[in-house]
């Protein structure tokens, strides 16, 4: 597990200095949701620092198992009556993909005491199977979770179109970029660009050149 991570970790390194990249500013993320917490911990233990869960319920045992310094992320779709549970166990939730959502969220944060980090899931790719703002809607979006007293954005996710075809997940990152730079622009009170989290196993590399500032990696890590 530790060679596995540090080679993840030695090819971003190379596609940064490819791309005039300062590989400090990719972060990975280990998808472990497919391994078990003595796996995960082999790899958090290798340097590993983000691990990223898609089911409330696996991860909550995984993080009572993991007694190390890590932080956890939600990357997979939440439904709202998992969202006070959600709100105990997490750093950071990747995979806000609705207002209603961002709003339940936020009143289970009240009601605990807390704030959430969360960033937008947007559908760059248009799939129906995938969950996520559509582009056009995302603006909009903003506009009314950014008033959210407990929820804090502080970027956007995507997942890249599910085909052999460079080109079109390369349009769904540059989409996810282009609107991330728009919202910095603004200069919104409440909203922080900071994170760009597009990119797994199979693109990663496509996500770098990109501009993708945290790549989500389970397979090619936990093989």
């Amino acid at each position: 597990m530790k060679q596995s991570f540090l080679a993840i970790k030695k090819d971003v390194e190379s596609c940064c200095t490819k791309y005039g990249r300062n590989p400090d500013d990719v972060q990975i993320v280990g998808v472990s949701k497919t391994v078990s917490a003595e796996i995960a911990a082999t790899a958090v233990s290798a340097g590993l620092e983000i691990l990223g869960e898609s089911r409330v319920n696996d991860a909550a045992e995984k993080i009572r198992l993991i007694d190390q310094p890590v932080s956890w992320h939600l990357i997979g779709h939440l439904q709202t009556n998992k969202v006070r549970k959600a709100v105990a166990l997490f750093d950071l939730i990747q995979s806000v993909d609705s207002v209603r959502l961002a709003e339940k969220i936020d009143t289970e944060c009240n009601k605990s005491g807390r704030t959430m980090d969360i960033l937008l899931q947007v559908n760059t790719s248009g799939e129906q199977s995938k969950f996520g703002f559509h582009p056009d809607d995302l603006f909009a979006a903003v506009a009314v979770i950014r008033k959210l007293s407990a929820v804090k954005i502080r970027g956007l996710m995507t997942i890249g179109a599910l085909t052999g075809n460079t080109d079109r997940i390369r349009a769904c990152f540059r989409l996810l970029k282009s609107q991330f730079d728009e919202l910095a622009a603004l200069n919104l009170a409440e909203v922080k660009m900071e994170i760009l989290s597009m990119g797994m196993s199979d693109d990663y590399p496509i996500a770098i050149a990109e501009g993708s500032t945290m790549i989500r990696i389970g397979r090619a890590l936990f093989h």
